[in-house]
């Protein structure tokens, strides 16, 4: 297994050992990890951070890319960064990147 598969493996199997296994948006089960911030705006050690990782089914994960889709321009209620930030209790995109708050999508 290559470097990035193996990275990838353990940040997926972290996210969804913190979810224990469920979507944290519908409570279904988890099938996917989504990164909250577009892993395109993080430099390579910070593109797989379990505190920007969140266990979804499939179809929140399908609605929760609206946002990297459409640029930060439109998401679907609930599925804000900031919402999901919250459903993980992560203090990462304040803390470790502040400089995020007012440049990522001019979101924030």
């Amino acid at each position: 297994m290559k470097k990035k598969q193996i990275v990838r493996q353990k940040f997926n199997e972290e996210c969804l050992t913190r979810d224990e296994g469920f979507c944290k948006v519908c409570k279904e089960r988890a099938t996917e990890v989504h990164h909250i911030l577009d892993r395109r705006f993080l430099p390579d050690e910070l593109k797989y951070v379990k505190d920007n990782g969140i266990s979804l089914c499939n179809d929140c994960h399908r609605l929760a890319e609206k946002f990297h889709q459409a640029e930060g321009k439109s998401w679907s209620h609930g599925l804000h960064p900031d919402d999901l930030y919250f459903l993980i209790r992560s203090t990462w995109r304040t803390s470790k990147w502040p400089e995020l708050r007012t440049s990522y999508y001019e979101i924030v």
